[in-house]
Parts: C-alpha cells; sequence; structure tokens
C-alpha cells in the first residue's frame, strides 16, 4: 500500500472522529433542533467521506 493510500486512510479516520464529536456537541448543547442539524450534517458528512474514499481509490 503506498503512502497516499495511507494518508487517505488517516485522513477518512480523522474527518469521521471530528464529524462525529460535531454530532455529539450538538446533541449535548442544542437537544431540540439538533435533529434537524444532524440532517445537514450528514450530508457533509457523505461528501467528505465520498472525497476520500475517491482519493483512497485513486492510489
Amino acid at each position: 500500500m503506498g503512502l497516499l493510500a495511507e494518508l487517505c486512510r488517516a485522513g477518512r479516520a480523522l474527518e469521521q472522529a471530528r464529524i462525529e464529536g460535531v454530532l455529539r456537541d450538538l446533541d449535548n448543547l442544542y437537544p431540540s433542533a439538533s435533529g434537524w442539524l444532524k440532517v445537514g450534517v450528514g450530508r457533509v458528512e457523505e461528501v467528505i467521506l465520498g472525497l476520500w474514499g475517491k482519493c483512497a481509490r485513486n492510489d
């Protein structure tokens, strides 16, 4: 496995952890609004993970 693939994998894990942290914070700070916010954050998560997936496939 190449260095680029390793960097992509690490980036994907970092972004996933960051997004999960944001969702936890939203639940804690705005429990009544977190439902609709999660929909938007979920779409952002799909885009980020999709880009990282393309990065890994291109290696």
